[in-house]
């Protein structure tokens, strides 16, 4: 096992099809995620949210009080979450739990798998995953072909990339972001 990066990348159509459907439906989710926050009057207040799901919407002290179906949530500060020991809070969450966000990389088709499980030390890995020139690239922490995994990595679909050549694209896509956002 290694704890240096391990890169693929994949420019096969049916994996870039399938991020680009990922990545729609996210930002459909977000658009009524907020339509739905500001329909119950917490326009532009920021959301507490997981990777996927929403929990709750930022509240201080100059919000007034809790509104009728909501209470503090009492990890994060200023947030409230839905009061589900209530019918109105049970129907927020309800409404809140049908905008969970697609995980992306359940779009890791062709064999390589969104998780990554090491038998010997019980650990779990999950890869960090970036749409850079044109292709989807995949970093894990660990070796997924070495490991314990349901999937075989399709060298058709996916193939390894040094370190060095995945570090120049990763610089050239930080300057273009930096000069377009400047």
């Amino acid at each position: 096992m290694t704890r240096d990066l391990i890169v693929y990348r994949s420019t096969h159509p049916h994996v870039l099809s399938a991020w680009h459907g990922v990545r729609k439906r996210s930002e459909e989710i977000s658009q009524k995620r907020r339509a739905l926050l500001d329909s119950w009057g917490f326009e532009g207040r920021p959301s507490l949210v997981t990777d996927q799901r929403i929990l709750g919407v930022e509240h201080l002290p100059e919000h007034g009080p809790i509104p009728e179906g909501w209470k503090l949530d009492r990890v994060t500060e200023n947030a409230i979450v839905p009061d589900r020991r209530r019918r109105v809070g049970r129907e927020i969450h309800r409404q809140l739990s049908e905008l969970n966000m697609p995980d992306p990389r359940t779009a890791l088709t062709g064999g390589m798998p969104s998780m990554a499980w090491d038998i010997e030390t019980n650990a779990h890995y999950w890869p960090g995953v970036r749409l850079m020139a044109g292709a989807l690239y995949v970093r894990w922490r660990c070796d997924p072909e070495a490991i314990e995994q349901r999937d075989q990595i399709n060298p058709e679909v996916w193939e390894r990339v040094p370190l060095s050549e995945f570090y120049r694209i990763v610089e050239a896509e930080t300057a273009k972001e930096a000069f377009n956002r400047g």
